[in-house]
């Protein structure tokens, strides 16, 4: 069987994101179930290629500079350029595409077994992540990019949703059919993120350089309004003088916003995103990951990989209780979920954590136990390859030809 990965994020170039590190997860444990993978990212825009679409948009790109604001169509060509590449991919030699976003699928050439993982709300993200000059241009944009959803998912044989409110959201908003959705939660490469013990928590934490007589907490979020961070940034200003120190791993729109917050404060430190492959470390080293996300535009986290991967580390996580974190975690046996966008909820959950040595073993056994069973990146791949095998065996009993060579 011959698959191509393709995506709008170049997990190859950038793997911060959960995302990202899907894809080379997936990418990973198909190639170890002997399928032949390739994988289609956009290269980074160039700078001469920047110049133009800004020149062909000279008031645009000033307001852009001054402001920090973008409008519609600015946005919109930049988004043009970033996927105009995949046009001319040849696809006849796959049995399977499968797309990480809706905006490779529309741009790819149309294949009879086209099959799309939803990772978010595309058009409501992108009201998140970007600021726009007006009511008026985000509502364009948003229009645009629904528009992009609407035909993507008009092309698939599958969808796949990493949780069930984003399946609800492509079955009632988008109206795609019930039967062609499958939910499967994201997956943690358990081999790296694992437990450690406290002599080797105590070094790593020597070795970073944070303090070693503090519980600490760890915040790897990046800094958007649906990843709520400022509450955790709230939550640090409220447990300033109880003994709790604070790690914010990420960057993002939302940053100035923390840094407000946590002016003055000697028990948090701000540092910019670390690379998946060397994360690992500062997950080992805490004692908390606190994930303490938020609904934004209508948009809830998905499976936070943050989240898996503090529970293969054996660590007891704090969630919002919402979205696909309230599906995974069981409160006080294998995490802990608290109130959305409540610092009062975050801070007494910290403090019972602190207070409670045992209880928390036991939960972070519970983790890892849940992660290994569930959440496996090799268990993951083994479940992707049963349903590319169902959607080749369909199309093969629908009288067309496949080359799968099984």
């Amino acid at each position: 069987m011959r698959t191509l990965i393709a995506s709008i994020d170049n997990s190859k170039k950038i793997q911060y994101g959960g995302k990202h590190v899907h894809q080379e997860l997936l990418e990973k444990g198909l190639k170890e179930l002997g399928v032949e993978v390739d994988y289609l990212y956009p290269n980074p825009i160039t700078l001469s290629k920047k110049t133009r679409i800004a020149l062909s948009h000279p008031f645009s790109t000033l307001r852009h500079l001054i402001s920090h604001t973008t409008d519609a169509t600015l946005f919109i060509s930049m988004v043009e350029a970033n996927i105009r590449e995949f046009r001319y991919f040849e696809l006849d030699d796959y049995d399977i595409v499968h797309a990480h976003d809706s905006l490779a699928a529309i741009s790819l050439p149309e294949h009879k077994n086209l099959i799309i993982t939803l990772h978010g709300y595309l058009a409501k993200e992108m009201l998140d992540y970007n600021r726009f000059a007006s009511p008026v241009e985000s509502r364009r944009v948003y229009d645009h990019m629904l528009s992009i959803e609407l035909q993507a998912l008009s092309r698939a044989s599958l969808v796949i949703t990493v949780d069930n409110r984003l399946k609800n959201y492509v079955v009632n908003e988008l109206g795609f059919s019930e039967k062609d959705i499958v939910v499967m939660q994201n997956a943690v490469d358990t081999t790296r993120f694992c437990p450690v013990s406290n002599e080797v928590k105590l070094k790593l934490r020597e070795e970073l350089d944070l303090p070693t007589d503090k519980t600490l907490v760890l915040v790897p979020r990046r800094l958007v309004p649906k990843n709520g961070v400022v509450y955790a940034a709230e939550a640090a200003k409220s447990l300033y003088k109880s003994s709790f120190f604070f790690v914010f791993l990420g960057d993002g729109p939302e940053k100035q916003r923390i840094l407000n917050v946590v002016e003055g404060l000697d028990n948090v430190l701000l540092l910019p995103p670390v690379p998946n492959s060397k994360v690992q470390v500062y997950y080992q080293a805490a004692d908390v990951v606190l994930v303490p996300s938020v609904t934004s535009n209508d948009v809830q986290e998905a499976t936070s990989l943050s989240m898996l991967e503090g529970m293969a580390c054996g660590k007891p996580v704090v969630c919002s209780n919402i979205g696909g974190m309230a599906e995974v975690v069981r409160d006080g046996v294998n995490g802990f979920l608290v109130e959305e966008s409540s610092v009062e909820s975050i801070c007494e959950k910290l403090l019972y954590i602190r207070e409670s040595p045992e209880l928390i073993a036991t939960i972070g056994k519970a983790a890892r136990a849940y992660v290994e069973e569930n959440h496996s990146y090799l268990q993951h791949a083994a479940k992707i390859l049963s349903l590319y095998r169902k959607v080749l065996s369909e199309t093969t009993d629908c009288g067309l030809h496949t080359s799968s060579n099984e």
